[in-house]
């Protein structure tokens, strides 16, 4: 770093300008024009500023134009993610009942399986099998939907729209 004085010309400003746009940190800059980084920042501030500004506007605005071409889905789902508020989190709800008594569920026939899901949800005690406990059966559909229904409802659309 030399002690003469700073005096930046127009092309020492797009350099700067330039170059903070482009992430290049401060004191790499500094060193590239013989300065110290006090001294860059002193008469380079608004170069310094506005060259991360421009840059960011930029990106924004190509993402943004790929993004909304739908050209680009990535670009798409990028965006939303950042600026949207969209996440990847999938929420999965189980239902679950505790039988007392027997080792394994799965060497209960479904017969025996579907009445002990019955009498948790009714009340009523089902004859040679374990009782179930009514306070461990959650998400019970409220109307009773046959499973043509559920899918006519809850099926995806291959268009988007359901």
């Amino acid at each position: 770093m030399h002690n003469t004085p700073c005096e930046p010309t127009p092309e020492d400003r797009r350099m700067v300008r330039a170059f903070a746009g482009f992430g290049v940190p401060q004191e790499d800059i500094a060193r590239h024009l013989g300065l110290d980084p006090k001294t860059l920042r002193k008469h380079f501030r608004d170069e310094l500023d506005r060259g991360i500004v421009d840059a960011n506007a930029k990106v924004a605005q190509s993402l943004f134009q790929m993004a909304t071409t739908g050209k680009n889905v990535a670009a798409a789902i990028f965006w939303m993610k950042c600026r949207g508020g969209w996440r990847e989190k999938q929420v999965v709800e189980h239902s679950l009942a505790v039988i007392s008594g027997t080792p394994h569920a799965d060497a209960l026939s479904d017969d025996q399986l579907a009445r002990i899901a019955g009498q948790a949800l009714d009340d009523q005690p089902s004859e040679g099998l374990p009782p179930a406990r009514r306070s461990y059966v959650v998400n019970r559909p409220r109307d009773e939907m046959t499973p043509e229904d559920w899918v006519a409802r809850y099926r995806p659309s291959r268009d988007g729209v359901s």
